[in-house]
């Protein structure tokens, strides 16, 4: 299977709760052949209730209980940097991952000047390693100088853990974690239903290629290697 397959099979067991073999992912051809197989492994129900719609339910009784929030104060557009200060981020989000589930919220993560703050430093670490370094060849000189900068950015990385404090792009507004639950924990919120219905499997499996793949082009029907060009 390539790297793209791949995922998509962690991000369905992930996102149902379920164990998908290698046996049956080579099966698995195309968006149908995936849902088919997830309903045999899931607990289906007739309900059709929007699943957007009991994600949101879900996040905002998660949201009042720990904040102690009206409940008409959750609205999808609420910027999370506007409702959860930056002082008291960290702790107030890791209550919040206990309250609702810890793979329903993304993780917090460094400010984006410090993103570009750290891949600077590591480039130029790896620069300055190449040039100081003794008279080896070319390749072993290019070979230990990004080992080195590896090494730093590593270390690098450890030590500004602690700055995790910014909200991930794209999931700043509670819709964008609305979206973020669909995605990556559907069953969290689908436990308390215990059922699902063909159409929410499909939505949720459709939603999990767009986000893996970046295609969009396509039906339940297209073959994933024929069709969609995924490896």
């Amino acid at each position: 299977m390539g790297l793209e397959t791949v995922e998509l099979v962690i991000r369905f067991e992930e996102a149902f709760g379920i164990t998908i073999s290698d046996e049956v992912a080579t099966r698995m051809t195309t968006p149908h052949e995936v849902t088919d197989y997830i309903m045999t492994q899931v607990a289906v129900g007739a309900e059709a209730a929007c699943l957007s719609q009991q994600a949101f339910y879900f996040l905002r009784r998660g949201f009042s209980n720990r904040l102690q929030m009206p409940r008409r104060a959750f609205r999808p557009d609420t910027s999370l940097q506007q409702l959860i200060p930056k002082q008291n981020r960290k702790l107030v989000w890791s209550g919040l991952k206990t309250e609702i589930g810890g793979a329903a919220l993304p993780n917090l993560s460094r400010p984006l000047w410090l993103f570009y703050l750290l891949f600077g430093s590591i480039v130029l670490f790896g620069f300055c390693a190449f040039y100081v370094m003794p008279k080896f060849s070319l390749s072993l000189k290019v070979e230990l100088a990004i080992v080195i900068a590896l090494l730093f950015g590593f270390v690098a990385s450890v030590v500004t853990r602690p700055l995790k404090t910014d909200f991930r792009r794209g999931f700043r507004t509670l819709g964008g974690l609305v979206e973020y639950l669909l995605l990556h924990s559907p069953h969290s919120f689908k436990r308390e239903q215990r059922t699902w219905t063909r159409a929410q499997v499909a939505e949720t499996v459709r939603a999990i290629i767009v986000d893996i793949t970046g295609v969009t082009n396509f039906t339940e029907d297209s073959h994933f290697i024929n069709d969609m060009r995924l490896g």
